[in-house]
């Protein structure tokens, strides 16, 4: 157990985000990936931090890059995150293996 690690075990939709600073870290529902970055960037206190294991398909739509299509929801992020994938995850990593690529994706608050 670490003091500055709290693992919340509920249905996040309905989760109040926390007060002060804080990171997300999880591996979300593929179909909710989208719902849930809309719910963290537009709340009232986003997070510092965000790394989810996303689809790898969805994770090139929210890069900012002339190299791959970049969803509004990507172009929205963008204006308050650097976001970026910071591993490609093997399949045999899960279990049960998923059935699409998957990555370590990452968006960092930026400076005000």
């Amino acid at each position: 157990k670490f003091d500055n690690v709290e693992v919340v075990e509920c249905d996040f939709m309905d989760y109040q985000l926390p007060e002060g600073e804080y990171k997300i870290f999880a591996n979300p529902p593929f179909h909710l990936s989208s719902a849930i970055l809309h719910k963290l960037d537009e709340d009232a206190n986003p997070p510092k931090a965000i790394y989810l294991i996303l689809q790898k398909q969805l994770a090139l739509k929210l890069l900012n890059t002339d190299r791959h299509y970049t969803s509004q929801l990507g172009k929205q992020l963008f204006v308050n995150y650097e976001p970026r994938i910071r591993l490609p995850l093997k399949p045999d990593y899960f279990t049960p293996p998923p059935a699409v690529p998957t990555v370590l994706f990452e968006l960092k608050r930026r400076q005000d």
